[in-house]
């Protein structure tokens, strides 16, 4: 919710707003997705990919797999965004979308 407010309150300098705002979404992201890793340890796990033979959450392969989808989706963010900045807006907008989704997900696991 903090990073929402940050990033909705914060000015655009010079035609660069939404790179620096793109910056702190895409840290919220990872954290976001970091905390549900964290918040599905031996807990049984929906996703097929994500789970080992129990049902639960595989450590190794789940924080893998996550790390690497949400990298990889940073990364190629930053790469078309720097050619086509237009493109830092909705890249911000969808790491905000996904960061909550997980957001979400963390809650959940939480309350279980």
């Amino acid at each position: 919710m903090v990073l929402v407010l940050v990033l909705a309150s914060a000015p655009a300098w010079s035609g660069q707003g939404w790179k620096k705002r793109w910056i702190p979404s895409a840290v919220g992201l990872a954290a976001a997705s970091l905390v549900d890793a964290r918040s599905s340890l031996g807990r049984y796990e929906g996703n097929p990919l994500l789970r080992n033979e129990r049902g639960q959450f595989a450590a190794g392969r789940g924080i893998a797999m996550k790390a690497g989808t949400t990298g990889g989706m940073v990364v190629i963010q930053g790469i078309l965004a720097r050619r086509r900045p237009e493109l830092y807006k909705p890249s911000a907008l969808v790491n905000l979308g996904a960061a909550g989704a997980f957001g979400v997900a963390a809650w959940r696991n939480g309350s279980r």
